[in-house]
């Protein structure tokens, strides 16, 4: 699973979106791709260009998201988490 399908995953189930074929859940799914792919170059860079622009998160909750997913994804490749930042 990428990292904008997990961060969408979790926006679905906090507040509850169900439109997967909606103008908006598109938009939304673009938006996170393309914070991704331009602002996943630090621990927490992504995660405040996130919380600036979806004003529903804050700072704390999106990093354990974030850390999340490392955490699974370190576990997947059978990497050490600690050393991945």
């Amino acid at each position: 699973m990428s990292l904008s399908d997990y961060i969408m995953d979790y926006l679905k189930m906090t507040f509850n979106l169900d439109l997967y074929n909606s103008f908006i859940m598109n938009t939304l799914n673009n938006f996170i791709s393309y914070a991704v792919d331009n602002f996943n170059y630090g621990k927490d860079q992504l995660a405040y260009y996130l919380i600036d622009m979806i004003d529903e998160v804050d700072f704390k909750e999106i990093s354990k998201v974030l850390s999340n997913y490392e955490k699974e994804y370190s576990e997947q490749e059978g990497r050490n988490y600690e050393t991945n930042f």
